[in-house]
């Protein structure tokens, strides 16, 4: 019970020092839900920036985006989650979104299409699927997309590498050099 008590009070004090800097930080929290009690002690605050980093969240409920609808940074790396609900998009001024080592399966092609995003980082994930079509039509604003250490398919992977080489792209797509997977040949 007092690990618990620890924990609740770490985040009551960084909830207060969001307050004054507009910049959550509820990093390695052992959050495995994003506690409702943060929405009200926030209420009154514009945040600019949250860090969800080294936690146990499995789902970012879309409330959290109706709420802090004014983040420019999003870091949720290194947590168990899977994907993004819609309403990410809600957050018109994002510009850095960290899903690093996570359990993405899919890459969340909503956020690409936001107004200001400049910065996705995937990597480590378990995307193997990346629909390059979308891509050509991503935000203007958009600079880089991380997907280093995901185990891209030989399809995604030349599909990628193809529109790199063409310049089709406006911004850089960082992705692992493709190694067949030898596992089942004897």
């Amino acid at each position: 019970m007092a690990a618990a008590g620890v924990a609740v009070t770490r985040v009551v004090r960084r909830c207060h020092e969001g307050q004054r800097s507009q910049n959550l930080d509820l990093s390695a929290c052992t959050l495995k839900s994003f506690p409702d009690a943060v929405y009200f002690l926030l209420r009154n605050t514009r945040l600019l920036s949250c860090m969800l980093e080294q936690n146990q969240i499995t789902k970012i409920p879309p409330k959290f985006f109706f709420n802090f609808n004014a983040l420019t940074v999003l870091n949720l790396r290194s947590n168990r989650l899977t994907s993004l609900p819609d309403e990410v998009s809600r957050i018109g001024d994002l510009r850095i979104l960290d899903i690093s080592a996570n359990r993405f399966t899919d890459f969340p092609h909503v956020v690409i299409h936001m107004p200001k995003i400049q910065v996705v980082l995937a990597q480590e994930n378990e995307i193997t699927e990346v629909d390059t079509a979308d891509l050509k039509s991503a935000s203007r604003s958009l600079k880089q997309i991380n997907l280093q250490k995901n185990p891209l398919s030989r399809q995604t992977h030349f599909q990628l590498e193809r529109l790199t080489n063409e310049r089709a792209l406006t911004f850089d797509v960082s992705c692992s050099p493709y190694i067949e997977n030898f596992a089942d040949v004897d």
